[in-house]
């Protein structure tokens, strides 16, 4: 490697043309990402300069050693700018660990790079790189190979009720998530209560203290407070 090599810190304090003019001058073959983003130029030549410092077949074992130790650095802290700030539920690391065959445990976080690679952060430091599509395919089929959470049912559920409520002309009042129960409304007047069981099973009533009846579907328990689709002339 005939270029000097430049520090993590050098590459900060240089401008977007600086970082241009040394990614050329070097002869760098690392795409850039972001071209107008420095980032993007600095982590492309730090990965460029670490590639050839690997190819040095007799390196100065000091100066080799602080140049790999500050690039490892740069490359780290570029891992926690792009990494999401939200931590991923035991559920997903479980998925993630199915997917990638390790314990969920040592999963610290994921996120996608140019809309291609997904990368997966672990505790000890390590990263690893699976392509986009391939990603989430296998997310879909372990996904389904698990229970639903309980978020992922009131999700549904409250898509089965808007569908129900667009289709018989209603609407309803807040809606209790724990039992998944709601008030039914026409024209502001009420109508009456419906709820979902852990069972799967819906059921409604007309009044809060009267008797419940189970039905097979929404459909059937809006159609047991007596109200029916109303049909177009």
């Amino acid at each position: 490697m005939t270029h000097p090599i430049s520090t993590q810190q050098q590459l900060r304090c240089k401008s977007l043309p600086q970082l241009k003019r040394i990614y050329s001058k070097i002869g760098c073959t690392v795409a850039v990402q972001d071209r107008r983003c420095k980032d993007s130029w600095r982590s492309a030549i730090a990965r460029y300069q670490s590639c050839q410092l690997q190819k040095v077949t007799r390196p100065a074992p000091d100066e080799q050693a602080i140049a790999q130790d500050e690039l490892n650095q740069y490359v780290a802290e570029q891992a926690q700018a792009v990494a999401p700030t939200d931590p991923l539920t035991s559920r997903d690391r479980c998925i993630i660990g199915e997917i990638i065959e390790v314990d969920p445990e040592s999963i610290r976080t994921l996120w996608l790079e140019g809309g291609i690679t997904v990368w997966v952060q672990l505790v000890d430091g390590g990263r690893l790189p699976f392509e986009r599509n391939w990603f989430a395919k296998r997310v879909a089929e372990v996904k389904a190979t698990l229970p639903e959470s309980p978020r992922e049912r009131n999700e549904r559920l409250s898509e089965e009720l808007e569908t129900a409520c667009q289709k018989y002309g209603l609407t309803h009042g807040e809606i209790d998530w724990l039992s998944f129960s709601t008030t039914l409304y026409v024209n502001r007047q009420r109508v009456g209560f419906v709820s979902c069981n852990l069972q799967g099973q819906w059921y409604s009533r007309r009044s809060q203290l009267g008797g419940s009846r189970t039905a097979v579907d929404i459909d059937a328990a809006i159609a047991a407070l007596g109200i029916r689709q109303s049909v177009a002339a």
